[in-house]
């Protein structure tokens, strides 16, 4: 006799909080058959499994949970979360309209669900809504031919594949695949607009497709190879502003079309201010435009009233400050703040809970090299409600885009200013905790940006830092040495390299690396490929460089399950501060610090 579905579910429970898959996995089978349409059930047996270490059968029942109720939040924010530490192989058990309910949700980090989105449409076939016979037909005949036959199949009714149109206007297409049929899409949208063979000329697509590729390329920064024959079309394309200002479509597409090889709001048209972006048409591109220009007009109000801490004299970072006052990065979208005392719940995994009793009283933190902000914002969160945050940044264009989106966050006690790590002196302060990633590899000396971070803390305070690793030596120095100097780095040059990576390179380049967003926007592939100054380390050299500083280490900041696996493999007495035992562990499992060492510590 069957368990009530109460019972069931509280056996199921239990054996999932004793991480007994086994006994687990047939009454939670029995319990989706007994009730299909309960989407907390499946919400909530996702949370057991991800205890129990079924990830992937988490992320299943997640976005079922979301295509049953799409309102359910809570599922998004953990199904986004969880999409960012792994990837299904196979994209096609996730339930789309659970991905789609989960892109909808704005406060949720989107570029996960991206992804998986992404991968979805890649890996479905045509039956289910997805491109896996169009993809095929690009590898085995070319990518202009797979083109066609996706906008032949636009052109023929309802579209069965709009998650992928959703998913281009919320992050960053990280599939070459995908990348490579959209570069033909948009060529072929292009060069068809001024050809006279209307014989030839692909169908039109729906305002969606339009719509979804000015998004990404947006979204992207325009990183997509120009071809000379669309460089010709662009250059032979006229703008009509009357015909803009009075809402005419032929003129809204003509500056569509430009809009997908360039910022609309860099675009001409719109630099006396006599043209209302209210007034163009289609309707969605009037609000595109408009987002755009706000969003330029914002940016620069918030640059001009950040302060500054002093001159930027070094000149490494004059040249890194210009870098990032052309490219602001990361280009963040949106992000799923973390909740307060988040980061006091990360430091007890380091230190006895006495050591931390200022968390319980007013604080300051110090984010050093913030760029545009998205660590400083979930610092001030994970702070709160004690922690007072400054965050400072060489680059004013990259803090101006910080201090835009700490007021969308209303990100709680967190002020900018600009400012180098090396004046740090000119402060005058001491903080119980610095946060500095991505940051010291930057300088012309690493060694000094820590010591000047070293007299700003606390004698009882901690440090997190996070340095360049073992990943960016496999790619980064042989990629910059076969392509040469890129100089100017400008957006143009960049994208040719880029584009030479890709067509020469390709196969060679490591996955982890294939796969980074960053490789797929200009900003992104500028700061991983072609940054005005970067060192990288072994553990061997952070050790040296701790040591130089006075600094002890308190480990590395990794999921719990790779400090049991280094545990296991280090055996009786494994000592998560040995960093010896680490540096053999690393050798032997070459991927544990992916991009990054990120760790804690602390004065001696």
């Amino acid at each position: 006799m069957t368990p009530a579905p109460d019972a069931l579910f509280a056996e199921a429970a239990s054996a999932l909080g004793r991480r007994d898959l086994a006994g687990a996995l047939p009454k939670i089978e029995i319990l989706l058959k007994q009730r299909p349409r309960d989407a907390k059930l499946r919400h909530d047996l996702a949370g057991g499994l991800l205890h129990a270490g079924d990830a992937g059968r988490a992320l299943i029942l997640l976005s079922q949970a979301l295509a049953l109720d799409p309102a359910q939040r809570v599922s998004a924010d953990m199904l986004s979360r969880q999409l960012k530490q792994i990837t299904l192989n196979d994209a096609t058990l996730l339930a789309p309209r659970g991905l789609a309910a989960a892109l909808e949700v704005s406060d949720v980090d989107p570029q996960p669900l991206v992804r998986a989105a992404i991968a979805w449409v890649a890996q479905s076939e045509a039956a289910q809504g997805g491109l896996s016979d169009i993809l095929a037909l690009g590898h085995r005949e070319d990518w202009d031919t797979a083109a066609r036959a996706l906008l032949d199949r636009l052109a023929d009714g309802p579209v069965p594949d709009d998650l992928l149109w959703q998913a281009l206007t919320r992050g960053l297409n990280t599939d070459m695949a995908i990348e490579r049929l959209l570069v033909a899409v948009r060529r072929r949208l292009s060069c068809d607009a001024l050809s006279s063979n209307t014989a030839d000329r692909a169908p039109e697509p729906p305002d969606f497709v339009w719509r979804a590729l000015m998004s990404q390329m947006h979204n992207n920064e325009h990183v997509w190879p120009l071809s000379a024959e669309e460089a010709e079309f662009l250059a032979a394309l006229p703008l009509d502003t009357e015909g803009l200002k009075a809402g005419d479509p032929a003129a809204g597409r003509a500056l569509i079309l430009h809009g997908l090889y360039r910022a609309v709001e860099d675009i001409p048209c719109f630099g006396d201010g006599t043209l209302d972006a209210a007034r163009l048409r289609p309707v969605w591109l009037a609000r595109f435009v408009a987002e755009r220009l706000e969003s330029r007009a914002g940016l620069q109000a918030f640059g001009g009233a950040i302060p500054s801490l002093g001159p930027i004299a070094d000149e490494t970072s004059a040249r890194v400050a210009a870098q990032y006052e052309a490219n602001p990065y990361p280009r963040w979208q949106a992000l799923t703040s973390p909740r307060a005392g988040a980061m006091l719940d990360q430091l007890k995994a380091f230190v006895p809970l006495s050591d931390l009793a200022f968390f319980d009283e007013d604080f300051d933190v110090l984010v050093p090299g913030c760029g545009t902000g998205r660590e400083a914002v979930m610092t001030a969160f994970s702070c709160a409600p004690h922690g007072s945050v400054l965050a400072f940044d060489l680059s004013r264009a990259s803090l101006a885009y910080a201090a835009l989106a700490a007021r969308r966050y209303h990100a709680p006690r967190l002020s900018f200013a600009q400012a180098d790590i090396l004046n740090l002196g000119a402060l005058d302060r001491q903080f119980r905790l610095i946060v500095c990633s991505g940051v010291l590899h930057h300088l012309e000396e690493p060694l000094n940006g820590l010591r000047a971070l070293r007299k700003c803390l606390h004698p009882n305070g901690f440090m997190l830092i996070a340095l360049v690793g073992p990943l960016a030596l496999l790619d980064g120095p042989r990629l910059r040495a076969t392509l040469g100097a890129v100089l100017p780095r400008t957006p143009a040059a960049i994208r040719a390299a880029r584009a030479r990576i890709v067509a020469r390179h390709w196969d060679d380049l490591a996955q982890p690396f294939r796969a980074s967003a960053d490789f797929y926007s200009t900003s992104g592939c500028r700061d991983l490929f072609f940054h005005e100054r970067e060192h990288q380390f072994t553990i061997p050299n952070l050790r040296q460089m701790l040591d130089a500083a006075d600094l002890a280490f308190l480990g590395f900041a990794l999921p719990p399950a790779m400090r049991e696996a280094f545990k296991r493999w280090v055996g009786s007495g494994a000592d998560l501060r040995d960093l010896d035992a680490w540096w053999a562990y690393e050798q032997a499992h070459p991927r544990t610090f992916s991009a990054m060492y990120t760790f804690w510590c602390r004065p001696r």
